[in-house]
Formats: C-alpha cells, sequence, structure tokens
C-alpha cells in the first residue's frame, strides 16, 4: 500500500458508474472528490493538489505532482511509497524526505510525486494522500517560522462498464419499437453482461436466447430491446443489470451489478368517437342520431360519458349504454334532441365527453363528440277574421192531420183506365178480368165505400189511394145504378 489508500472490493459490495456505486443494492454516492487547487505562498508551491486516475481493467494510468521550494526550507513527510506492485505504484523523485525524516530544500529545488494506476480487478479506490509540511530555516540550518502544511490527494477509479441512459420518449399501451441500450467495454478483457431481471416501461429482450452479451475490450456495442408496454404510465427511471467482471470476494467470482437510467412515459391508446349532426328539425320534434365510440388499445376500458349541453338542459338526452369496452371495441350510443323555443338556432349544440375511468388520472383518455343541428324557424300564422253571428229564423208553425174526405166525394182526377188483371183459378191457370168493377160484379159483393177506405188508407197513399177510392165510388153508383 501507499499513502494508506483505502481499497473496497467490488464483486459483492460496490457497482460504479458514472460516480455512483451501489452497496448492498441502494444508489450511494461516491466519496467526493477534492477540487485542484495549486498551492502558493512564501515557503513553496505544488502545481496540482489532485491526482485522479480512472484506468480499465488491465489499463495502466499515471500522474504527478510537483512540490517546489521557494526558498531553504526543512521539508517532511507522513508517509513515503513502499514496494510498487503489479496494480498501483509511486515515486518521490528529486529532493524528497524519506519515512520520519526530512530533508531541506533550497530556493529552486523540487520533489516530485510520481503515481501509476493498472487495476485487475474490480473495486473503488478511494482516501489516499500526501501530506507534505515545510518549515523556514536560516542559513544555519535554525527554524525562523511556523510550520505549513500542504495535501495531495490521490485516488483512482477502476472502469468497467459504461451503460448509456434509455430515452423511450412518448410510447402507447401495444404499441411496439425497438430501442437501444450502449454499452462501453473500458477494459483491456472482454465481458460478458447478463439478462436483466427486470426492466421497466415493457423492455424485453429482443429475443429468445439473446444474453448474454459479450462486450468486446476497448468497444461500444448497442444491445437492441424490445419495448411493448401493456400499461400507462411514468416509466420507473432505473434498472440493474449484471456483468461478469472480475471482481474476487473472499476467493468467489460475483458478478458484478450495474445501474441503467430510463426516461420516457407510456400512453394508453386513445379513445375515438364520431360527431352526430342532426341536420335542421321543427321545435317539438325528436330527432335521433348515434355516435360510435371505439376503444382503440389493448386493455380492458371502463368508459363514462358527461353531455355539455349548449341549449337548453332538456333539450339533448343520451341513452343508456354498456360501459365496459374490450380491447378494439367500438359500440354504437343514440343521442336524441328535441329542440325547443329556447335552444339555439344554428350550429353546436353542445358535445359528449368519453372518458376511460380505468386509466391513470396523469394519463387520461378522453374523447369529444361533437354535436350540431339547426331549428326551423315557425312562421307566423294570420289570425283569422271573425265573423257575423248567425240570425236565428222564426220556428216552423206545424200543420195539423190531413182531414180525410168524404166517401163518395168526387175528385178532379180523371179515371185510370182499367187494366187487365189476372187471377189465378183452383187448377192453377189465369183468369183474365176486364176490370176490377167487372170482377166485383161477379162476385155478387155489395161492399159499402167505407169498407174500402180503412185498409187501403193503411197500405197505399198518394195516387193509389185516390184510384181505389174512385173504383169504390164507381162500384156504389154501379150498384145503385
Amino acid at each position: 500500500m501507499i499513502f494508506n489508500f483505502t481499497r473496497t472490493l467490488g464483486a459483492s459490495l460496490a457497482g460504479v458508474l458514472s460516480g455512483s456505486f451501489v452497496l448492498g443494492g441502494l444508489a450511494t454516492a461516491a466519496p467526493a472528490m477534492a477540487t485542484d487547487r495549486p498551492v502558493t505562498n512564501d515557503l513553496f508551491s505544488i502545481d496540482t493538489t489532485v491526482i485522479a486516475l480512472s484506468a480499465g481493467i488491465g489499463i495502466r494510468e499515471s500522474g504527478t505532482s510537483t512540490f517546489t521550494a521557494k526558498r531553504d526550507i526543512r521539508v517532511s513527510s507522513n508517509v513515503v511509497p513502499d514496494t510498487p506492485t503489479l496494480e498501483e505504484g509511486a515515486k518521490l523523485v528529486g529532493t524528497c524526505p524519506t519515512l520520519w525524516t526530512s530533508v531541506v530544500m533550497h530556493a529552486g529545488d523540487t520533489c516530485t510525486l510520481e503515481y501509476y494506476f493498472a487495476p485487475q480487478s474490480f473495486y473503488l479506490r478511494y482516501g489516499g494522500g500526501w501530506n507534505p509540511s515545510a518549515v523556514p530555516i536560516a542559513a544555519n540550518g535554525t527554524p525562523e517560522g511556523d510550520a505549513v502544511e500542504a495535501s495531495v490527494q490521490v485516488t483512482g477509479k477502476v472502469l468497467t462498464l459504461d451503460f448509456g441512459q434509455i430515452d423511450l420518449g412518448t410510447t402507447q399501451v401495444g404499441e411496439q419499437k425497438t430501442v437501444f441500450l450502449e454499452v462501453t467495454n473500458r477494459t483491456a478483457i472482454d465481458l460478458p453482461v447478463l439478462e436483466p431481471a427486470y426492466m421497466p416501461g415493457g423492455l424485453k429482450p429482443l429475443e429468445a436466447g439473446q444474453f448474454p452479451v459479450v462486450i468486446p475490450a476497448g468497444k461500444t456495442v448497442s444491445i437492441p430491446l424490445a419495448q411493448s408496454p401493456t400499461w400507462p404510465g411514468p416509466v420507473h427511471p432505473i434498472f440493474y443489470i449484471e456483468a461478469e467482471v472480475p471482481a474476487p470476494s473472499w476467493g468467489q467470482q460475483r458478478p458484478v451489478s450495474y445501474p441503467v437510467n430510463v426516461t420516457g412515459k407510456v400512453t394508453a391508446a386513445p379513445l375515438t368517437v364520431t360527431d352526430a349532426d342532426f341536420g335542421t328539425v321543427q321545435a317539438g320534434k325528436t330527432v335521433k342520431q348515434t355516435v360510435t365510440v371505439t376503444n382503440t388499445g389493448t386493455t380492458w376500458a371502463l368508459i363514462e360519458a358527461a353531455l355539455n349541453n349548449a341549449g337548453t338542459p332538456t333539450d339533448i338526452a343520451l341513452s343508456d349504454f354498456d360501459k365496459v369496452f374490450g380491447p378494439g371495441e367500438s359500440k354504437e350510443i343514440t343521442v336524441t334532441w328535441t329542440p325547443t323555443g329556447s335552444s339555439h338556432l344554428t350550429g353546436a349544440l353542445g358535445t359528449i365527453t368519453f372518458n376511460d375511468t380505468w386509466t391513470p388520472a396523469d394519463y387520461p383518455r378522453t374523447a369529444t363528440a361533437k354535436l350540431t343541428g339547426s331549428r326551423a324557424p315557425t312562421a307566423p300564422v294570420d289570425p283569422v277574421a271573425p265573423t257575423d253571428p248567425v240570425t236565428p229564423t222564426e220556428p216552423v208553425t206545424p200543420t195539423g192531420p190531413l182531414t180525410p174526405s168524404e166517401p163518395g166525394t168526387s175528385t178532379d182526377v180523371a179515371p185510370v183506365a182499367p187494366t187487365s188483371l189476372v187471377t189465378p183459378r183452383g187448377n192453377g191457370q189465369p183468369t183474365t178480368g176486364t176490370s176490377p168493377e167487372a170482377g166485383l160484379a161477379k162476385t155478387g159483393a155489395n161492399i159499402s165505400p167505407a169498407t174500402w177506405l180503412v185498409p187501403l188508407a193503411l197500405i197505399a197513399a198518394g195516387g193509389s189511394l185516390i184510384t181505389l177510392r174512385l173504383i169504390s165510388n164507381r162500384r156504389a153508383r154501379h150498384d145503385g145504378h
């Protein structure tokens, strides 16, 4: 060891990437790196106070820090380098103190610390340093003031694999795309990367058997990954991936875990809906239209509808519908409009907003249907002019019953010529008569005119009655000669 450096084995305790390491599975900040501030005072100067080396396994890096005296000083040091090893080594070159001793330096004398770092396995190095101290002296070597101390920090960081950040952008649920994870091997040996146990945002290997992926020494490889998210929401910002890196820990070789940063978000596939135009409708008439709602996603949805009516609240009505939509399912929903006098005459009637309540509130799935139509104007009706009331007429005086004429009274009606009458005989053969008078004469019956009037008045009227009465009168005259 040199300068009391502290080494932390990384096989089971640490994974290094971009200044952070994993301890016990939790991300922890690496030790703070000192800021390089060159030192200059009346006694000495130091050109750099930080030697920070980063080297891949099997690769050697080196650095120096030079101490220069400005006058006669006595310099001492807390530690000095020990025997160099394959992984690290340091030496002091120039007018330099040895362990637990001091050395006199004159103006212009220098002491340079040369340090090299060549890691052979994975670990994090920190906490080393060189602390020279100087006291001004007179020509005879006696002190002439207080000591002035300085510090040079020496750090070494082992490089293995660098993993790039994955930017997923915005991806819809059910969408499939290929993204790439860039891995750079900073070592002098080939390193295999193992399949992650978990990846966020719907990430997975592009194909079966893809891992392990060997990253050649000093090369950068883009590992293709498939993204097919199944649920909307923010993408978890980090996951871990392991690699087989030389990192012995208590005699066993264990994989080293590396964090990978991820950005992006997953949105739900949108809902779609059609608009509805009711056309021109007379006030008071009800017209039906339909809007079609489609769940374009690959997940189930519970869809609620909110009607935003621009007219009278009762003008537009939305029918009940099954709110559960399967992946890719479409449904028609009936909308009715009954314009009233207070409705808008034309243009926008309102909207219907459909919202999937099964998706996170931060990533809503909504669709809005526009409703349009026109209310036909009603033409005014001219009033009907009133008419004069009808003048009532005088009631008609009822007439009395007709007074029957006296029997035997002659009338002015001309006698009707007798016609032949057919009278059936007993054998069914007709017998032709000459007239009613003749038929009566043959029977010898003596029938008075009054006897004829009663039944004839019951069965006949008008001319027939007059004719029969004439016949009866003539019969009476015939009988009386």
